[in-house]
């Protein structure tokens, strides 16, 4: 990402790593819930609901982690940008 803010970056890539982790638990806790009752003898009930709900809200908090990350990169390229641009202002003297 940015070599002048290297401990930012890798935070960022730190939280992004967490994220997807996040999101791969909640899309298996949310399998779990929906695979097990469709097994021989068992029955969907208040388990697999709590597994479903839980699963759906690991993939909420993951996919903001993630967000969040990005954000950091967003705000890299927006001070890159800025530096890239930043053009001496024409016309104004300058204190001495």
């Amino acid at each position: 990402m940015s070599s002048k803010f290297r401990l930012l970056s890798t935070i960022a890539i730190l939280l992004k790593f967490i994220g997807v982790i996040t999101i791969i638990v909640g899309v298996a806790g949310m399998g779990y819930g929906v695979v097990e009752p469709q097994q021989p003898g068992h029955a969907f009930g208040f388990d697999d609901t709590i597994a479903i709900a839980s699963g759906v809200l690991f993939v909420l908090s993951g996919l903001l982690t993630v967000a969040a990350s990005e954000v950091v990169g967003v705000l890299f390229a927006i001070e890159r940008n800025t530096r890239a641009n930043d053009l001496p202002t024409l016309g104004h003297a300058q204190a001495v």
